[in-house]
């Protein structure tokens, strides 16, 4: 700790007297300072969401699909090639799907859902990744932006090594970015040990 030396003086008391209302003052002055800044708040920054994020429109492309199919989960979220709608993927319980087109710029509804004809194969597949994922699309993408720069533009179930995963894309510039969660955990995904690698 930095040592402040003082020396030391006699002083008559005339001096002392000088010096005694500008010591008493000191106190008073460090007082009301302290009153101005003891309840002063440092506003924090409102955080920013940025499209493709779940606070953005992907959120509310996936929501506005599945009020307009009644019922479901959303097992995937993709911005298409143009950049102008999200195609929603929502899976029924015995693992049907309907696809459903929202508009990007407002989260309108691009003509109507369209069921898919699922065949068993797929339809098991989508019962398995509905009982396996705990976490939602949304989690999903928050989880991904943490680990990732980037717009989000695309969040879907997978299989990858027997373990049911949510697969996140973000942009960022020229480059795209994959995050892989275990959608049981909402744990990075990591490939068992001797496993293929994608890269």
């Amino acid at each position: 700790m930095p040592r402040t030396t003082v020396a030391s003086r006699a002083e008559s008391p005339a001096s002392l007297a000088r010096l005694l209302p500008a010591a008493l003052a000191l106190p008073f002055a460090a007082a009301l300072l302290s009153g101005c800044t003891a309840g002063a708040v440092t506003p924090s920054p409102a955080p920013s969401a940025a499209v493709g994020d779940p606070g953005g429109d992907l959120g509310s492309a996936a929501e506005t699909a599945l009020e307009q199919v009644g019922s479901g989960i959303v097992i995937s979220v993709e911005k298409d090639d143009d950049g102008t709608a999200w195609e929603v993927v929502i899976a029924a319980d015995d693992g049907s799907e309907t696809d459903v087109k929202v508009s990007a710029k407002d989260a309108s509804i691009i003509g109507s859902p369209s069921p898919q004809t699922t065949d068993a194969d797929d339809a098991a597949e989508n019962v398995h990744y509905l009982q396996w994922a705990k976490i939602d699309f949304s989690d999903a993408a928050k989880a991904a932006s943490v680990q990732s720069k980037g717009v989000i533009t695309e969040v879907k179930l997978d299989d990858e090594d027997g373990t049911v995963i949510w697969q996140v894309e973000l942009v960022e510039g020229s480059t795209t970015h994959e995050v892989k969660l275990d959608a049981g955990t909402g744990d990075l995904y990591r490939a068992p040990s001797g496993a293929p690698s994608d890269g």
